[in-house]
């Protein structure tokens, strides 16, 4: 899966990738990353999974059926 920016993000996230054009696909071969950079990716991260969570509400792990 690649991440993708979206009108619906947080207005910080879409201003940090105004600035830094790879993101958010900046090489992951630099894990040293700034404050800034590290919470843009929180950011996304949080806002995917957010996302993700109202396409699938109740599959979280330890709910679902039995057997």
């Amino acid at each position: 899966m690649k991440a993708s920016l979206t009108p619906d993000m947080p207005y910080e996230l879409l201003s940090y990738a105004l600035r830094e054009k790879a993101f958010p696909r900046q090489a992951t071969a630099d894990q040293w990353f700034d404050h800034a950079q590290f919470d843009a990716y929180r950011a996304l991260g949080h806002h995917l999974g957010t996302e993700a969570a109202k396409v699938h509400p109740g599959r979280r792990r330890g709910v679902g059926r039995l057997g």
